[in-house]
C-alpha cells in the first residue's frame, strides 16, 4: 500500500510540472486501468487461495 500511494504521489506531482494534453489524460487512464484490473484479478486468486488454507 505504502509502495501504491508514493507512486500515485509522484504522478500527481508529475502532472504540476508537464504540459497536460488530451492524450497525455487518455494513455494514463489507459494504464491505471490496465494495472487496475491485473491488481484487481491477481487480489481475487490470492484471496481464494488464503480463505482455502
Amino acid at each position: 500500500m505504502i509502495a501504491g500511494f508514493n507512486v500515485a504521489r509522484l504522478g500527481i506531482l508529475s502532472y504540476g510540472v508537464i504540459e497536460i494534453l488530451w492524450y497525455i489524460i487518455i494513455l494514463s487512464a489507459a494504464v491505471f486501468s490496465a494495472f487496475g484490473a491485473m491488481f484487481y484479478k491477481m487480489t481475487r486468486k490470492h484471496i481464494r487461495r488464503i480463505k482455502g488454507l
